[in-house]
């Protein structure tokens, strides 16, 4: 599933999941961060997307 896609699913926006995802890691990921990686502008690095797949719970395979 796309970032995007599972943003819209769960009904987080790019701030909400900014602020979940710090609450939970204690690792910032700025709300323009994710805007790009869903907009294919930039590509998460490895540190970063597994904070995501842990925290989507490995729903998440693309950043964009």
């Amino acid at each position: 599933m796309k970032l995007r896609d599972w943003i819209d699913e769960n009904r987080y926006s790019y701030v909400k999941l900014s602020k979940a995802i710090e609450a939970e890691t204690g690792y910032i990921i700025s709300p323009n961060t994710f805007n790009a990686w869903c907009l294919g502008k930039s590509q998460p690095n490895l540190k970063y997307w597994r904070i995501v797949e842990k925290f989507t719970k490995n729903k998440v395979t693309e950043a964009n």
